[in-house]
């Protein structure tokens, strides 16, 4: 298991936008396999959060392995708008 781990930040957006800006985001990283809709205790410091989802292994058909990083995914242009 490791610590590593990604933030993402809108620096525009105001207070009163954040809770929904936030929620945009957690449904396209579900949809977008990244992360589980389901919270569990899976994060340091918080009560929950939201654990990486699995994705197909490039080694074997059925194997899974950890999801990319949502920086990855989010680079590739996308990511919510």
């Amino acid at each position: 298991m490791g610590d590593h781990f990604q933030t993402i930040v809108d620096l525009d957006a105001s207070a009163a936008d954040a809770e929904r800006l936030a929620g945009r985001v957690v449904d396209w990283l579900v949809t977008e396999g990244i992360v589980l809709a389901e919270r569990t205790d899976c994060v340091l410091g918080r009560s929950l959060g939201h654990p990486p989802a699995p994705r197909p292994c490039p080694t074997g058909p059925g194997r899974t392995t950890a999801s990319p990083s949502a920086t990855s995914a989010s680079s590739s242009g996308t990511g919510p708008s």
